[in-house]
């Protein structure tokens, strides 16, 4: 649980305080100066959206494959999708030995992006309203 003081203190400083001439930690670099190593300042970590894509898909991964089917059913899908390259990857489903490599890229971005574009396409198809 937050100590509901800290979180005050931290809405209360005006948003310009946190970002200065393109600088995300300027207020740290205020505060702290030449206290802290300038290489905390200047590392730009990066993490991973997403990450535990296969922990939520790996038990859903014959839902997966349905979903699938379901897109060869429709003709926006056939037309706009690659179904063939989709299907190959559900069944060369990756072991955890093999998630760090970037091939994995394949699940994360085409796989994911394709299913939610299929189930849009198929919702256009059957005439719903598209709520933009």
């Amino acid at each position: 649980m937050a100590d509901r003081r800290v979180l005050e203190v931290c809405f209360s400083i005006p948003a310009e305080h946190y970002l200065e001439d393109g600088q995300t930690c300027a207020m740290h670099l205020r505060a702290f100066g030449d206290r802290l190593p300038k290489a905390l300042y200047s590392a730009r970590p990066r993490g991973l959206q997403g990450s535990d894509w296969w922990d939520r898909l790996r038990p859903g991964r014959e839902r997966v494959r349905a979903e699938i089917a379901e897109m060869q059913r429709s003709a926006l899908c056939l037309r706009l999708l690659d179904l063939p390259r989709l299907s190959a990857l559900v069944d060369a489903w990756p072991t955890v030995e093999r998630l760090q490599q970037a091939e994995t890229i394949d699940y994360r971005m085409r796989l994911l992006r394709a299913i939610a574009m299929g189930r849009f396409l198929r919702m256009v198809e059957r005439g719903r309203p598209v709520i933009l």
